[in-house]
C-alpha cells in the first residue's frame, strides 16, 4: 500500500528533509524527493554533520591505521562530495543543499548542553527555508546522533509556534523494527525511481566497503514515516514503556532488553527545550536495585530531592520529583548504556506539566529545602562558547 497522497503534497509544499550523515538522505528519502520533484515541490536538504567520524571505512579506504584530525576533514569533504552527487541522481541541485557542519558521533553531546549554535543555526534554516513538510529521523532511531537531531527538529519546529509549524514526519535508518507511537504513512517506490534510489545510493563508496548488500537493499524498501503523536504517549515498544503524573512525581516505567549494541550501566538523560534552546538537562544513573538516587543538573549540582527506584537491572519504576522540572515545555528522556556504539534505543517524549502543578510543587519544595550553600562563582560555572564551522552550500 503507497500513502503517498496523505502526505499531500502540492506544487505549492516546500520539503526540508534533515540527514544527520551524508547517505541518510538516499536510504531514508530517496524515493520521497522524487516523488515530491515530480508533484513540482520545492525540497532542501540539509545535512547536520558531514559523516567525518568515520575510522574504519577511512583506515579500509586510505590504508592506514592512525586517523587524526586532518584525515578526518579530508574524509568529511569526501563524503560531502558523495553526497552532492547521490542527490544529484535523485534530481536535487546543489544550490539546494547545505552542510551544516557540526561535529559527527557528538550530536547527542550538543543536545545535551544545549548548544547555542545548533539552536540559532536550525532556526536559521527553518526561516529561510519557511518547510510546509519537515523529514527527520527519529526519536526511536538506534543511532544517537539519528535521535539527538530528532530532538532538535522537534524544538525547532515548536519554536516556529503553532501556526507556522510544519508538518513533522520522521523516519528510522538504524534497525527499523521500533514501533514508535504515531500515524505510520508508507511510500512504495516505482521501478524508475528504485533505479534511481539504488544509483544515489552507490554514489556513497566509502559507506559500500562493509555494507553495500545492507545499503543497497534500501532502494527496494517501503520508505516508512511517522507523524509525531501527542507527548508523553505509550510506547510499549520502548524501554521507557508508560510515564505517568502522580502527585508531586513523575513516574518512569522501565523494561529494558539485553543486547549487544547497548550494554552495561545506564543512565536516564532527561531534556527539556525551550525557545531559546535547551532549557534544561538532567542526567540520573541507575541503580542495580531499590534505592535513592541523585538527580544531577548538566553541570554537575545535585538536585535538592532524590529520585526514588523500585526493581532490578532491566525493569522497575523510576519516580523523579516534579518541582525540578520547567512547565509547559515539551520533555524527552532516553535510557543509555555505558558501552557500545548504537543506542538500546532512542529518546521518547515526555508528557507537559502545567503551570498550577507547578507552582504548587515549588513552594511546597522551598519549604523542604535547607539553608542554600554559597553561590558558586561565575568562572566556576562559565561554560565554553561553542564554535562552529560557518555554513557550506552545496557546489
Amino acid at each position: 500500500m503507497d500513502d503517498f497522497e496523505s502526505f499531500d503534497i502540492t506544487k505549492e509544499s516546500r520539503l526540508l528533509i534533515l540527514a544527520p550523515h551524508p547517505d541518510d538522505e538516499a536510504l531514508a528519502t530517496g524515493g520521497l524527493l522524487q516523488r515530491a520533484q515530480a508533484k513540482g515541490a520545492k525540497v532542501y536538504v540539509a545535512f547536520l554533520t558531514d559523516g567525518e567520524n568515520n575510522p574504519w571505512p577511512q583506515r579500509v579506504a586510505d590504508r592506514r591505521w592512525s586517523i587524526g584530525a586532518r584525515e578526518r576533514a579530508r574524509w568529511g569533504a569526501r563524503r560531502r562530495g558523495e553526497a552532492l552527487r547521490s542527490l544529484r541522481c535523485l534530481g536535487v541541485a546543489p544550490d539546494c543543499v547545505s552542510f551544516l557542519g557540526f561535529p559527527d558521533q557528538q550530536v547527542t553531546d550538543l543536545v545535551m548542553a544545549g548548544d547555542a549554535s545548533l539552536t540559532r543555526v536550525l532556526n536559521e534554516v527553518f526561516a529561510e527555508q519557511a518547510p510546509t513538510h519537515v523529514f527527520s529521523p527519529s526519536l526511536h532511531d538506534h543511532h544517537s546522533d539519528h535521535s539527538a537531531a530528532a530532538v532538535a527538529v522537534r524544538a525547532a519546529c515548536a519554536r516556529r509556534g503553532r501556526h507556522r509549524s510544519p508538518r513533522l514526519f520522521e523516519c528510522i535508518v538504524h534497525d527499523g523494527t521500533q514501533q514508535p507511537a504515531g500515524h505510520p504513512l508508507g511510500l512504495w517506490p516505482e521501478p524508475l525511481e528504485i533505479e534511481r534510489k539504488r544509483d544515489a545510493i552507490s554514489c556513497h563508496v566509502s559507506q559500500l566497503f562493509f555494507r553495500r548488500a545492507e545499503l543497497l537493499a534500501f532502494a527496494h524498501r517501503q520508505e516508512v514515516f511517522f507523524e509525531s503523536a501527542r507527548a508523553g504517549s505509550d510506547e510499549p515498544s520502548h524501554p521507557i514503556r508508560w510515564v505517568r503524573v502522580e502527585a508531586d512525581r513523575m513516574c518512569l516505567t522501565i523494561a529494558r532488553t539485553p543486547c549487544m549494541r547497548a550494554w552495561g550501566p545506564a543512565s536516564l538523560m532527561l531534556l527539556y527545550p525551550s525557545l531559546q534552546g535547551m532549557r534544561r538537562s538532567l542526567r540520573i544513573r541507575m541503580p542495580w536495585h531499590s534505592s535513592q538516587v541523585a538527580v544531577r543538573f548538566a553541570d554537575g549540582r545535585v538536585g535538592p530531592q532524590p529520585a526514588e527506584y523500585t526493581g532490578g537491572p532491566l525493569r522497575g519504576e523510576l519516580r523523579i520529583p516534579l518541582a525540578i522540572m520547567p512547565r509547559l515545555l515539551p520533555g524527552f528522556a532516553k535510557l543509555e548504556a555505558r558501552f557500545g556504539f548504537f543506542d538500546e534505543a532512542g529518546w521518547r517524549s515526555l508528557p507537559m506539566l502545567t503551570v498550577a502543578n507547578k507552582e504548587e510543587l515549588r513552594a511546597r519544595l522551598r519549604r523542604q529545602m535547607p539553608a542554600p550553600a554559597p553561590a558558586a562563582t561565575k568562572a566556576a560555572t562559565a561554560t565554553k562558547a561553542s564554535v562552529r564551522p560557518s555554513m557550506r552550500r552545496g557546489v
